[in-house]
Formats: C-alpha cells, sequence, structure tokens
C-alpha cells in the first residue's frame, strides 16, 4: 500500500485558511487535499500557538471569531508533532547556521526528519532550505 504524501505546512500558510490574503486558496487547497486524505499535513505543535497569536492580533478578529477559528484547526486533524529532544537539537543547528528563530527552525527540522516539504509563505523560511516550497508555487503532485 503507498504511503500518503506529507508535507510541513507553517503558521504563514495556515493563517491563510482564515484570512483573505495573497495565496489564500492555494492554502485552502492545500487543506481540502489533507482532508480528502490525499496527503497528510504535519506541523510542529507550537504552529497552534503561533496561527492562534496571529489571529488575536488581526483587527476585526474577536474572541468568537477566534474560538471558532481554533476549532476549525482542530476539526482539519492535522498530524501535530510534541517537541524532542532530537527535533529541538536539530531545529537549533538550522537557528544558528541560518539565522532563524527556533520556532521557525522546527518546521525545517520536521521536514527533513520526515522527509517532505516545506510549504511557506515565509521567504526567510523558504531561503533557508532547498526543500521548502514557496506556498504560490504549491502543486499538488508537490
Amino acid at each position: 500500500m503507498a504511503r500518503t504524501p506529507e508535507v510541513v505546512l507553517d503558521a504563514s500558510v495556515v493563517c491563510k485558511w482564515f484570512l483573505p490574503e495573497r495565496d489564500s486558496r492555494i492554502a485552502l487547497e492545500i487543506r481540502d487535499e489533507h482532508v480528502e486524505g490525499r496527503i497528510r499535513i504535519l506541523a510542529p505543535d507550537l504552529m497552534c500557538f503561533e496561527v492562534a497569536n496571529t489571529l488575536r492580533h488581526r483587527r476585526g478578529i474577536g474572541v468568537d471569531q477566534l474560538s471558532g477559528a481554533l476549532r476549525e484547526l482542530f476539526d482539519v486533524q492535522l498530524v501535530f508533532v510534541r517537541p524532542s529532544v532530537e527535533l529541538l537539537s536539530a531545529a537549533s543547528g538550522h537557528a544558528y547556521r541560518k539565522g532563524l528563530t527556533i520556532y521557525d527552525a522546527c518546521y525545517l527540522a520536521l521536514a527533513d526528519a520526515s522527509e517532505c516539504s516545506l510549504v511557506t509563505a515565509d521567504r526567510k523560511l523558504l531561503a533557508a532550505s532547498p526543500n521548502s516550497v514557496a506556498l504560490s508555487q504549491w502543486k499538488s503532485d508537490s
């Protein structure tokens, strides 16, 4: 049986599920592919906090809208990966070598450990790894 392709998404992509921004349509297509079982979306569990914080600080989003968005985020049943010594050690290496925050480096470390691509709308993350794919360049056969 063929393994379901995996992809790591960072918060810059997932926030587009809830905010009408450039490339939101593509971000929603990736979400739908996950829901339909064509891909599996992985993310470090810190992504939940990053998305919640971004939405909390967005003008026009109140507590009810934020709570609803978080419900939707969990309803999609992403594969959230808990921190481990191995993941954080790899992230630390990326952070020092590439001038990233540990938070951002966790996405790269997870993509490396899972042998899959990181899809991002963050230019710094995109430049940090050859395994990163710009959201605007996403193709379902990536």
